[in-house]
């Protein structure tokens, strides 16, 4: 029997960066963003271009419990892991 874990793949990206001797972003970089030619991709954003990256929006925070008022930009992007979190486009994928 197979089930989804995230911590799962959080070990799975720990196996790669051991047999590598990678970090497991530049593993992903280098052996399938750039040979897929996905340009576009990014693990960490910050290193992306920001007409790249769309911003993100939450009521996060927000005193509005009917969630009426629009949603406000948040512009703290998360952290990505081997469990999820990259950023890409439809053009790469």
């Amino acid at each position: 029997n197979w089930t989804y874990s995230n911590a799962g793949m959080v070990v799975l990206g720990a196996v790669v960066e051991q047999i590598s001797s990678q970090r497991f972003e530049d593993y992903l970089r280098e052996n399938i963003f750039k040979p897929a030619k996905m340009n576009n991709t990014f693990y960490n954003p910050a290193e992306a271009p920001k007409n790249r990256i769309a911003s993100l929006h939450s009521r996060f925070g927000s005193n509005d419990p009917l969630e009426i008022e629009p949603r406000k930009e948040n512009p703290v992007h998360g952290i990505a892991s081997p469990a999820g979190g990259i950023f890409t486009t439809a053009e790469d994928m």
